[in-house]
């Protein structure tokens, strides 16, 4: 089966457009240049939205970009960085008054809870 042109579909070179911009692309995008911001400068030379822009980026320059969001099973490039070391724990906090010292985790003592009685007869001086 063979595949029928899509009437009304028509490419405008968008792909031809940025491959004419390559090596601008490359050598900003090499100095640290967001693809927004150099897509934002050169608006009028690309005929395709942002969006387009950066699957290109992405297409040509897969070195050079960061995956994007939500690419789990992407590999690392070349430009990943190690992963950093398990965090040290931090200092254990001085014992509280009345708590529990040895091996395990600080507690503090345990103290009657709080609870509110109901006075059906008020007293006259606290009232407001």
């Amino acid at each position: 089966m063979t595949k029928k042109a899509t009437a009304g579909r028509r490419g405008t070179g968008g792909s031809q457009a940025f491959r004419a911009h390559l090596a601008m692309i490359r050598e900003r995008l090499e100095r640290g240049d967001l693809a927004k911001a150099i897509y934002d400068e050169n608006r009028d030379k690309f005929p395709f939205v942002y969006s387009n822009f950066t699957r290109y980026v992405r297409r040509y320059f897969p070195d050079l970009v960061a995956p994007p969001p939500g690419a789990g099973g992407a590999r690392p490039g070349p430009a990943a960085v190690a992963p950093s070391p398990p965090p040290t724990p931090a200092p254990s906090a001085p014992a509280l008054p009345g708590a529990k010292t040895g091996g395990g985790p600080i507690v503090a003592a345990a103290a009657p809870a709080k609870t509110f009685t109901h006075n059906p007869v008020p007293d006259r001086d606290s009232l407001i």
